[in-house]
């Protein structure tokens, strides 16, 4: 099944929020099967079928992980290190919690840079470019804990819980015919702990009331825009205002209770403002 950016955005309507029971992998083969229980309704006419599906990965190229004890945002929270053969094991100890967001398939580096340089496992098997042409992105959080996952990958399958390959177009409408009857009312949608938060272009997009404000679907988006340059750039005037008053009081004699703290304040919104204009640059527009 070959992937594009419309076929990753109608896959990312079908995983939202869908909870994440397994991973398993087998080496030899380079096959990867996630196992995942998603919220869908049968579009008309389309037989209804298991909440349980399996995302078959293949060949895989590399996987990277970072288990850390500690919340997502937490840059010093320790990092456990695992081996490949054990990462269905820690998946699974997360107890099948939910995954948000619309977009898991060939997400943009920059999500994966902001923890690259905390990994617990960095398995590759890729021959050249082989298996290493998509990525899909997962994560898990809870009990002081998170995981992120990133796989790489060529081709994708998705099967029911018997193992029957599933027709994509029928699988991506029955996301979507959920969440288009949740925004409507339809009582078919409800009692999964979600209610509409705004629609987005394509009238799809939920927050769960269940959701705390530090779950990975309701954080600050780690992507900074270029707009963000623009609160940088005030920083860094105020830091040269506030040194530049600090050293003209300082050179006529002005007590130092006026600018003792200038050259504190100064340097730290210098500091504040050269982070973020640096980082609004880099970010993906």
């Amino acid at each position: 099944m070959q992937l594009n950016a419309e076929t990753n955005a109608r896959l990312g309507t079908a995983l939202n929020e869908a909870s994440l029971l397994a991973v398993e992998f087998g080496p030899d083969r380079r096959t990867l099967v996630v196992t995942l229980s998603v919220l869908a309704l049968p579009a008309e006419g389309v037989a209804p079928v298991s909440p349980t599906i399996r995302v078959c990965l293949s060949p895989v190229g590399r996987i990277a992980a970072s288990l850390r004890n500690g919340p997502w945002n937490d840059s010093d929270a320790e990092v456990t290190p695992f081996e490949v053969e054990q990462l269905d094991e820690v998946v699974r100890s997360f107890g099948g919690q939910p995954i948000y967001g619309w977009e898991f398939f060939d997400a943009h580096e920059s999500d994966f840079v902001t923890w690259s340089d905390r990994l617990s496992l960095d398995w590759r098997g890729a021959v050249g470019d082989v298996g290493l042409a998509h990525t899909l992105s997962l994560f898990q959080e809870g009990n002081s804990r998170h995981l992120d996952l990133r796989i790489w990958f060529d081709r994708l399958e998705i099967r029911d819980a018997a193992v029957t390959v599933l027709d994509l177009d029928e699988f991506c409408a029955g996301g979507e015919t959920f969440w288009r009857a949740l925004f409507d009312g339809d009582t078919r949608a409800t009692g999964h702990g979600i209610a509409p938060l705004q629609s987005r272009d394509d009238g799809l997009d939920v927050r769960s009331d269940e959701q705390q404000p530090d779950s990975p679907d309701v954080r600050d988006d780690p992507r900074w825009t270029r707009r963000d340059a623009r609160l940088g750039a005030l920083f860094l005037v105020m830091g040269l205002l506030v040194i530049g008053f600090a050293y003209s009081a300082m050179q006529n004699g002005a007590p130092i209770m006026l600018w003792g703290g200038g050259w504190m304040l100064g340097p730290l919104l210098l500091l504040l403002g050269g982070n973020a204009v640096w980082r609004s640059l880099r970010a993906e527009r």
